[in-house]
């Protein structure tokens, strides 16, 4: 169960909206409290180049897990690959799940967009296994033309089928 709004919680969002909003920060009063004030706070630092150390403190004190997790999924797609391990152990371990597998999945996605994957080409099998998410990106950045024609058939959605035939078609046009 998430922990009571506290002091560490309010000091971490009070010193990130300094760092987002400068002069336009809140000054005192209980608009910390609101989830709702603290979503669009971290969306805002989440943009900021300046705020990821004090973004992630911020995480680490949330005490509306779901909205922690959130934030570390938005942030995964954001950081560097070497930093996303860190975000995700920001968070309570009872909502650490989802963020482990989307990391993992970001994983696989740079191997397979840089053209460089650690052990060829998914298998069909492994296509499958997928997440919709997975699935839709890599349809729609990778430049590996087998892997495209394999999920233009094999996808699971008609979105993701459509996706990577045109990905497909894109990549035999730039080969010719």
């Amino acid at each position: 169960m998430a922990a009571e709004h506290g002091p560490a919680l309010r000091d971490a969002v009070t010193a990130l909206a300094r760092t987002v909003a400068g002069q336009d920060a809140p000054a005192d009063g209980d608009w910390w409290q609101d989830g709702h004030a603290r979503w669009e706070l971290y969306r805002r630092a989440a943009e900021a180049a300046d705020a990821g150390e004090r973004l992630l403190a911020a995480v680490a004190a949330e005490s509306d897990l779901p909205l922690a997790s959130a934030v570390v999924v938005m942030m995964l797609e954001k950081v560097p690959a070497g930093e996303r391990g860190r975000w995700v152990d920001a968070l309570d371990p009872e909502v650490r799940d989802f963020a482990r597998k989307r990391e993992h999945e970001l994983a696989v996605l740079d191997a397979l967009t840089a053209g460089e994957p650690a052990a060829g080409s998914p298998s069909a099998q492994e296509i499958a296994a997928w997440s919709d998410w997975l699935q839709l990106r890599v349809a729609g950045s990778a430049r590996d033309r087998p892997l495209l024609e394999l999920l233009a058939d094999s996808g699971r959605t008609k979105r993701i089928r459509g996706e990577a035939r045109q990905s497909a078609q894109r990549v035999r046009r730039e080969t010719r």
